[in-house]
């Protein structure tokens, strides 16, 4: 180490312990504790300057944490590079840096300019392959002191431009990722077209707006071959299995400002979707509906199915999504539901027809007539039931229920089915033999006419018998 009063400290090298680093980023880090992890320093120096100082670093943090529990992922890094600190405008500028990650030494993010001060985050970045692992992980367990006097809010902007060849996130890697432009501020909001290729897939998007945060905008955003599984399905934590499958998405739209209250009020737009070669069951959501239907149908058959496709188109207004004509496809049975989606409350309200294999209506053990009867009137892999599956309650607590027309349609036809034709032929042994013919005719009658008939009736179904 060289020193020089009232000058420059320069050093070679060092290497701070995790006692002295806990102890000198105290201030920094408060109420955060530093709970492991080394620094090490390279050559470098700082020298002050008449309105604040400039330097060079070159440091590396080995197995940082912040958070002493379990299973989070410590961040390691070395960066280097020329800075410069403006007390006045307590501006940090950092040129001609680079991050390397420990399991990625050949492949190091390039960083020609950042600027980082009140309200203001502008970066270039260039190449490489940036791990988010320990920094996302870290981050996320940062605790932030409350302010002792309310500070006046600075306006934020951001200004980001990155090409980088790799981003390692916890689920997944992506790359190249490639953002052309991202700006955001008072002066509004601006994502020049960029994508994002994904183990095979490809998101492309792009968001215009200028003149401020209150003017119109309009976004752009495909997705194809979408890796759903990999990204998305350790974030949901109480997956009964993998997700696998891929996902496709178009939507064009637009909004009178970037605001989360103008989005929510004049959102507007249209797209389609398709989930495809996946394993939906495993999402809560999907488990609970299915596990409803199969008690209500007394299916474990439907219960289990797998649900491997579900497609459709939507609409936008404000903060409802209308879904129409979202097929969902299994191994027992496809529904074509029609409804509504509140985004900021994930309220739902779909209803639909619901089409079961032969094999799953034969497994039905409370409307084992009915279905028997249905089943035999098709050709179809697929029969439909007469009715509709009513879909309510929240995206995380659906409520699948039968409307009370198809619950009574079931049970009548459920009784007439099995019991009534067994009355009858009983009867009719006694009475020659004419009610036992009746009962055999009612028995030959195709369930779907004798549901058309009865569901136009005007009065209650009525049965009347003459000998």
């Amino acid at each position: 180490m060289d020193y020089r009063k009232n000058g420059a400290l320069a050093w070679e090298s060092a290497r701070v312990p995790k006692g002295w680093a806990a102890l000198l980023a105290q201030p920094w880090l408060q109420p955060n504790p530093w709970v492991d992890g080394d620094v090490v320093l390279g050559s470098g120096f700082w020298e002050p300057g008449e309105h604040g100082s400039s330097g060079q670093i070159d440091v590396t943090l080995l197995e940082a944490r912040i958070t002493e529990k379990q299973g989070v992922t410590p961040l390691s890094v070395r960066a280097s590079g020329n800075w410069e600190y403006d007390e006045r405008t307590r501006l940090f500028v950092l040129k001609e840096a680079s991050l390397l990650f420990p399991e990625f030494k050949d492949d190091p993010v390039e960083i020609p300019s950042l600027q980082a001060g009140p309200g203001l985050f502008q970066a270039r970045v260039a190449g490489g392959v940036f791990d988010l692992r320990g920094v996302l992980d870290q981050y996320e367990n940062w605790k932030t002191a409350p302010a002792q006097t309310p500070a006046k809010a600075e306006p934020t902007r951001l200004d980001i431009v990155a090409e980088l060849d790799q981003v390692v996130l916890p689920e997944a890697r992506v790359g190249p990722v490639k953002i052309a432009r991202f700006r955001y501020g008072p002066e509004g909001i601006l994502l020049e077209p960029s994508s994002v290729q994904v183990q095979g897939g490809l998101i492309r998007g792009s968001v215009m707006q200028t003149g401020g945060a209150d003017r119109p905008l309009q976004a752009r955003l495909f997705v194809e071959k979408f890796p759903l599984g990999a990204i998305l399905g350790s974030m949901i934590q109480d997956a009964r299995g993998p997700l696998g499958g891929f996902v496709d998405l178009q939507f064009n739209g637009q909004a009178a400002g970037a605001r989360q209250e103008d989005l929510q009020r004049t959102l507007s737009g249209q797209g389609n979707f398709r989930l495809y070669q996946a394993h939906l069951e495993n999402l809560p959501a999907i488990r609970s509906a299915l596990e409803a239907g199969g008690a209500f149908l007394g299916s474990r058959l439907v219960a289990n199915s797998e649900i491997n496709d579900l497609a459709g188109s939507f609409s936008v207004q404000g903060t409802s999504i209308a879904i129409t004509g979202p097929k969902i496809g299994g191994t027992t049975l496809t529904l074509d539901l029609n409804g509504q989606l509140n985004w900021a409350t994930q309220a739902i309200n779909f209803r639909g027809p619901i089409r079961l294999t032969r094999e799953a209506m034969n497994s039905s053990s409370n409307f084992q007539g009915a279905m028997t009867r249905l089943s035999s009137t098709s050709n179809d892999y697929y029969t439909q039931l007469p009715g509709d599956l009513l879909l309510t309650g929240t995206l995380s607590q659906p409520v699948p229920s039968f409307d009370q027309v198809q619950a009574g349609f079931a049970g009548v036809f459920n009784v007439i089915g099995n019991t009534v034709p067994s009355l009858l032929q009983g009867a009719g042994d006694a009475a020659g033999g004419a009610t036992g013919a009746a009962g055999q005719l009612l028995q030959a009658l195709p369930l779907p006419v004798a549901y058309s008939l009865w569901s136009k009736a005007s009065s209650p179904l009525q049965l009347k018998l003459t000998t």
